[in-house]
């Protein structure tokens, strides 16, 4: 009897390993940032693309830093202050700590 359930679990891992694996080969290929229909971000009109690229991620970051700034009650009881900013395409990251809590807010 105990043969038989061993043999079972066996099959059942195997099975839920390939299913794994049909489902990593068949995953959609990522995209570029030029392949994103939601990208909102201008395209570059200078010389060198990589600055111009800098600078509109430092620009998208500080306003992803106002915008959760403004969130902040004024009393601030908290004490909360604001830390690194992510930016990637449509997306922003950021990390904020307080006397009680912290984390980051997307």
């Amino acid at each position: 009897m105990n043969r038989y359930i061993i043999i079972l679990i066996i099959v059942l891992l195997v099975v839920a390993a390939a299913l794994v694996g049909i489902g990593f080969a068949l995953r959609p290929a990522p995209q570029t940032p030029s392949q994103n229909p939601g990208d909102t971000t201008p395209p570059s009109t200078g010389t060198n693309p990589v600055s111009s690229t800098v600078d509109v991620t430092a620009q998208t970051a500080e306003a992803v830093k106002s915008a959760f700034q403004s969130k902040i009650p004024s009393d601030n009881p908290d004490h909360t202050k604001l830390y690194a900013t992510a930016v990637s395409g449509q997306y922003a990251l950021q990390s904020w700590s307080g006397d009680i809590m912290g984390g980051q807010g997307f």
